[in-house]
């Protein structure tokens, strides 16, 4: 995993937290967990995001775990998460991001069953600026969906999990179309536009 290399700095504030028990809401997955950590100088809270090295090859996620830390590393915008440092030992790979203490967008839909026109133009308007965002990077998400939406304390949102997210060599991609696999993000959200051309552009994040 040469992609995620310890440096002094990251090493020095990963010995700095120290991991609670207590689990976050989206704590686990298939080759992975996320911990809440506390700084212990300061108190402030973190996400780690904790990938079984073992794991993430024999499923085939290691282009997927480098995508997000290359993607977000590029990346500072108020919807969408921070990557604030990375680290790595023999066993794992260690992913620190801020932390989004409101949970999953995903939750809040399941529990309402439905969103006030006020409510949902709110979250679509910050959807679209982070967007906005993310294509003036040359970048596309290809993954929006309510369960990689978290949401502040303050109810604005916060884009995540950009394993899936691919950096365009060239701008004019972004208006037209790019060949991908089918299978490389949520199939059952997919854009009617990529499902019905088998492409994805960054029309078809929208």
């Amino acid at each position: 995993m040469a992609g995620i290399r310890r440096t002094k700095s990251d090493h020095m504030l990963l010995i700095s937290m120290r991991i609670k028990n207590r689990r976050l809401e989206k704590s686990t997955g298939t080759f992975g967990r996320v911990e809440l950590t506390k700084h212990r100088r300061t108190g402030q809270h973190f996400a780690l995001k904790i990938l079984n090295i073992h794991k993430v090859i024999k499923t085939r996620q290691v282009e997927h775990v480098h995508n997000e830390k290359k993607v977000l590393n590029q990346l500072e915008h108020p919807f969408i998460v921070k990557l604030i440092s990375t680290d790595m030992d023999d066993t794992n790979l260690y992913m620190i991001m801020e932390f989004i203490p409101g949970g999953e967008l995903f939750s809040y839909l399941r529990a309402s069953r439905v969103f006030s026109n006020a409510m949902s133009r709110f979250y679509a308007a910050e959807i679209v600026c982070a967007l906005e965002y993310i294509h003036g990077k040359n970048i596309v998400y290809r993954d929006l969906k309510p369960e990689n939406l978290m949401l502040c304390r303050d109810g604005h949102i916060k884009m995540a999990d950009f394993g899936f997210a691919k950096e365009l060599r060239d701008r004019s991609v972004l208006h037209g179309f790019q060949e991908i696999t089918l299978m490389d993000a949520s199939s059952i959200l997919f854009s009617p536009v990529f499902l019905d051309c088998k492409k994805n552009d960054a029309a078809g994040a929208l």
